[in-house]
């Protein structure tokens, strides 16, 4: 109750300040973090309830944190080419550490540098297309090698384990479910529009090839 309050909190303020910013992310920000320790929380607290289920509940959890951490380093280490990237890094090299591990969850994480929330320069990164590709990528990634198997185990716990069944177990799949629909939602989005965008394009193109054609032959 306490940080649902805070969130929206969050929220209002970030917009009182800025409402031009993407304040929600103050929601997703929230959702990852929740998500990050909840994932953890199962594998560690219910370790001795999850019999063969562990080693794969590892796997999943480990896998995807290296992956995440390395690819948020990746990112980063192309954007300090940019002189004002640069600058805004190592301004607030300790915070960006922080989000850095905390993004081990989810790259997507990282979008709050660029969310321009609150009107605080933290906030007003400026990302390459290649990062934004990165991380729009990474997240897709995600999706596949942490949400959906986290989901499927702890689906297969919740049915085959119900005498050791316990609120950590039930709080972890419902944000399991939350994240898994909303990153479902999110990209299927993102591609319905990126395609669009390309046969508007396409369309364009033609439009302006006709036109220098039928230039072309009025002035023969």
């Amino acid at each position: 109750m306490i940080s649902t309050s805070l969130i929206i909190i969050l929220y209002f303020f970030g917009r009182y300040k800025n409402r031009m910013g993407s304040n929600i992310i103050i929601l997703r920000v929230a959702l990852i973090i929740f998500d990050l320790f909840n994932d953890v929380g199962f594998v560690i607290l219910l370790e001795d309830d999850l019999q063969y289920l562990y080693v794969p509940s590892v796997i999943f959890l480990l896998i995807p944190f290296i992956l995440n951490i390395l690819l948020a380093f990746i990112i980063f280490s192309h954007e300090i080419q940019y002189p004002e990237f640069n600058k805004w890094l190592k301004k607030y090299l300790k915070p960006v550490a922080i989000i850095t591990f905390f993004s081990s969850g989810d790259v997507e994480l990282l979008h709050i540098f660029d969310s321009k929330f609150g009107g605080f320069q933290i906030f007003e990164a400026s990302f390459s297309p290649l990062a934004l590709n990165l991380i729009f990528w990474s997240g897709f990634l995600n999706i596949i090698l942490e949400d959906l198997p986290q989901l499927v185990i702890q689906i297969i716990y919740a049915r085959n384990f119900t005498n050791s069944y316990n609120i950590i177990a039930f709080f972890t799949l419902i944000t399991s479910i939350v994240m898994t629909l909303i990153g479902i939602i999110e990209y299927g989005y993102h591609l319905f529009i990126n395609k669009n965008i390309e046969k508007e394009e396409i369309e364009f193109y033609d439009e302006t090839d006709e036109i220098k054609i039928s230039y072309d032959e009025s002035k023969m």
